[in-house]
């Protein structure tokens, strides 16, 4: 047979290959029965990988009977897209080659002995795992496992990148370097390099995504703004309008008098909810969402001292508020009423402004990151996005929090 069996290359491959996928997959939809599934898979594979004849004797063949093995166990397991699916196992593909490579390098560098080798291998795997773990987290905090429409362009990408990779391995063969431990070391750099390309490109689509999101966002709130602020200019004209004609009726008769003036007053209280914090924009938005609250049994209390918040831009103010507020809503809106309430405060705190805004919730909201995971299953939401991108705007910092029935938001700004 040929010397990739005689080493045990293809057991030692067979199982780095299938812990590595496993590993960059965990967190990705399961498909229903996945214990047993896992369990009745990875014998299957493990013995069609062991015992698959190699005629050829070409060791690049076997590994790719091998790869495809375990692409297969892995969509038997996993429920998400096959691109996104495809683009991990790539990735997975090149992390146990680089192991492999710097353990054969250290091997024949040293020429270690069996239990050696093992050991090497436990440790370079290990290490790898590491490497990708800093890397996924500092590019991709998020990861859309079942995103349809994109992704392919990333694919072909990351694909010519890997069967690049392996086509020099394979001269590596053809040439007699297979032993060489600075072959296997540059083979183990370039691996590297192509993990750093994948995840670059994906880092890259997420930062367009968000780009597109955020330009959404602004023409949306640049027009629920004027929308809101002329809302806000009628509901002052008629609230003006209604206390002259209350002046007016002191003269009529008593009983037109008593049922114009009864009909008055249910008129105003509707328009009562009118807020003159001494921040347009954030009355614009008050005036907005009290009502709401009103008519949903929920208790809203604000206190605001307006100047600081007059180094903010209004839209940046109506984004803020908007989104914090329309989140408080939803989230107290799920509570038993009588339990239903939302807290909004800007004070000073030195040369600080310190903005809280605290509502009651059902359960605890789950925290990844210091940011709230949506319970709608869609990821982070676009509303705390664009939260945290105007906190960094100002230099400040917004924190999440979530206990005894109440989640918090803090953010802090200095003073321009």
């Amino acid at each position: 047979m040929t010397e990739y069996i005689a080493d045990a290359y293809r057991l030692n491959f067979t199982i780095q290959l299938i812990s590595v996928e496993l590993l960059l997959m965990w967190t990705a939809p399961k498909r229903s029965r996945f214990p047993l599934r896992l369990v009745a898979g990875l014998p299957v594979y493990t013995a069609f990988c062991l015992l698959f004849p190699d005629p050829l004797g070409i060791p690049i063949i076997g590994s790719s009977v091998i790869r495809f093995a375990a692409l297969a166990l892995i969509l038997f397991l996993f429920d998400a897209n096959w691109r996104q699916t495809l683009f991990v196992c790539t990735s997975a593909d090149i992390l146990q080659n680089i192991s492999l490579n710097l353990s054969l390098m250290l091997r024949y560098q040293f020429s270690l002995s069996a239990e050696m080798t093992v050991l090497t291998y436990i440790l370079t795997i290990t290490a790898v795992c590491l490497v990708w773990s800093f890397v996924k987290s500092s590019l991709v905090r998020t990861f859309d496992w079942n995103d349809k429409d994109r992704g392919t362009a990333k694919l072909a990408i990351s694909i010519a990148c890997v069967m690049t990779h392996f086509a020099a391995e394979s001269a590596c063969y053809a040439n007699g370097l297979d032993k060489n431990p600075y072959a296997r070391l540059t083979l183990a750099v370039t691996g590297i390099f192509i993990i750093g390309i994948q995840y670059l490109l994906q880092s890259m689509e997420k930062m367009n995504d968000e780009r597109k999101l955020f330009i959404t966002m602004l023409e949306n709130e640049r027009e629920r703004y004027d929308i809101s602020r002329s809302n806000l200019e009628i509901i002052n004209m008629k609230y003006h309008d209604m206390k002259h004609q209350l002046a007016a009726l002191q003269n009529a008769g008593e009983s037109e008098r008593n049922a114009a003036v009864a009909e008055l007053e249910n008129a105003i209280e509707s328009y009562d909810t009118v807020s003159r914090t001494g921040c347009e924009p954030l009355d614009a938005i008050l005036t907005e969402k009290l009502p709401h609250c009103r008519a949903n049994g929920i208790s809203f209390n604000f206190i605001v001292d307006a100047d600081r918040l007059k180094n903010i831009a209004s839209l940046d103010i109506y984004s803020l508020f908007g989104n914090a507020i329309d989140n408080a809503m939803e989230a107290a809106g799920e509570r038993a009423e009588g339990e239903r309430s939302i807290l909004l405060r800007v004070t000073g705190r030195g040369n600080m402004t310190v903005i809280h805004v605290e509502n009651t919730c059902l359960g605890k909201v789950t925290i990844v990151d210091g940011v709230p995971v949506s319970h709608k299953g869609e990821g982070h939401g676009y509303g705390t996005v664009s939260i945290r991108s105007i906190a960094k705007k100002y230099a400040g910092t917004v924190t999440f929090s979530s206990e005894n029935g109440k989640f918090s938001l803090d953010m802090l700004l200095p003073q321009q």
